[in-house]
């Protein structure tokens, strides 16, 4: 298996490296999770060990993991594909590929403990949406424009299952 943290500039790009993902590695596209920046640095400042996966600062994350069944090489051969056409299209700003099973835990790991990650920050609010994944860049600028007027300062912390259509959209309080 290979697993990548990629950095983009909106869940719009995010659904493109999707539909690019899905097209080029088919099943072998085992997971595919989106994350808004103020999730992964909630994960980085709250949680011990954890990492930023990326030199910079990104708007959007997505966390790729692709397996093959024929072999390491073979999916390490379509993940190269994927994000080099991205980098060539300008889809992606940057990207990181697991170099040992170490840093594939640790990537996970920043992904897993987002939820966690929240708690230091005061108050908030979780909710679990499912909607068709060409919809996601859609309800979340939609549903974080509402956010805003009823809640003016609230923080939007959307990650999740965004292959699956599913999301976490997580408000936490203002500072």
């Amino acid at each position: 298996r290979e697993v990548a943290w990629a950095g983009l500039a909106s869940p719009q790009a995010a659904l493109e490296l999707f539909q690019r993902a899905n097209d080029l590695a088919g099943n072998g596209l085992t997971a595919f999770e989106l994350a808004i920046d103020r999730a992964v640095d909630f994960s980085v400042r709250h949680i011990p060990g954890n990492a930023p996966p990326l030199e910079g600062a990104h708007p959007w994350y997505v966390l790729v993991e692709i397996s093959s069944g024929r072999s390491a090489q073979d999916a390490r051969t379509l993940m190269e594909a994927l994000l080099g056409g991205a980098f060539e299209d300008g889809l992606v700003a940057d990207a990181a590929v697991a170099g040992s099973l170490a840093q594939a835990d640790a990537f996970w790991r920043l992904r897993e403990s987002m939820s966690d990650s929240q708690k230091p920050e005061g108050a908030s609010i979780k909710h679990d949406i499912s909607v068709p994944v060409s919809s996601i860049p859609g309800f979340i600028e939609r549903a974080g424009t509402q956010v805003q007027r009823v809640a003016p300062g609230a923080r939007l912390v959307a990650f999740g299952h965004m292959g699956d259509g599913n999301l976490h959209f997580n408000v936490s309080q203002p500072v």
